[in-house]
């Protein structure tokens, strides 16, 4: 009851429409319709997305983890990894900037 008297807040707080959810074991699976949005709270949600996506291609791909070992770190499934280490391969690629840093300390 808590988890549904915290969520129905957020709803009315966010002016969030609800059409669908499940609550699981380990995650729940939410369709929502959100009729505004901060600016700022997008952007929060791009950065983790963002730094999420580093951090499994710098764990996989530059540092020879298993992609298990990594979805067990971040509570995320082995395809969820495998996006994440897409996406932070194409993060690099559209910063270059970035792209030198990290090469930058790894060879330090």
């Amino acid at each position: 009851k808590d988890f549904l008297d915290r969520f129905s807040s957020l709803l009315e707080e966010t002016d969030t429409d609800c059409f669908a959810w499940a609550l699981l074991g380990n995650h729940f699976h939410l369709l929502l319709c959100c009729q505004r949005i901060k600016l700022s709270t997008l952007r929060k949600v791009v950065s983790i997305s963002k730094a999420r996506a580093l951090f499994c291609y710098i764990a996989v791909r530059l540092m020879g983890e298993k992609g298990f070992a990594v979805g067990n770190f971040l509570s995320i499934g082995p395809s969820g990894v495998s996006r994440a280490v897409t996406r932070g391969d194409q993060v690099l690629q559209d910063d270059q900037g970035l792209k030198m840093k990290l090469n930058e300390l790894i060879s330090q």
